[in-house]
């Protein structure tokens, strides 16, 4: 015979006898709740490993993009000392030729 399983507030269970059709009935919207949950998230580790996916391959985007843009300054800071050296360089050698009464070359 038949029979659905009630679930107590307790957590105990309780068998109902039913017909064959309410069964049937039963295991339908069962296996329809059961496709909403997942839908939704709830129930299926499906959702829980998409989304870990989704951050790993966020965080390494991130990592990526962050050592882009490190390498990016590091030569912009790069550039900048060799620009301020040629620079300071080139008001030394100014400095030493006007001290030594060499006319210096106004560009």
């Amino acid at each position: 015979m038949p029979y659905i399983e009630q679930i107590l507030a307790d957590g105990a269970t309780k068998k109902i006898s039913v017909s064959a059709d309410v069964s049937k009935a039963s295991i339908l919207i069962r296996d329809q709740w059961r496709l909403l949950q997942e839908i939704s998230g709830e129930l299926t580790p499906f959702t829980e490993k998409v989304k870990k996916q989704l951050e790993e391959n966020s965080s390494a985007e991130h990592q990526a993009e962050l050592l882009n843009l490190k390498e990016e300054y590091e030569q912009k800071i790069q550039e900048l000392e060799n620009d301020f050296q040629g620079r300071t360089k080139e008001i030394i050698r100014e400095r030493l030729l006007a001290l030594a009464g060499y006319p210096i070359n106004q560009h």
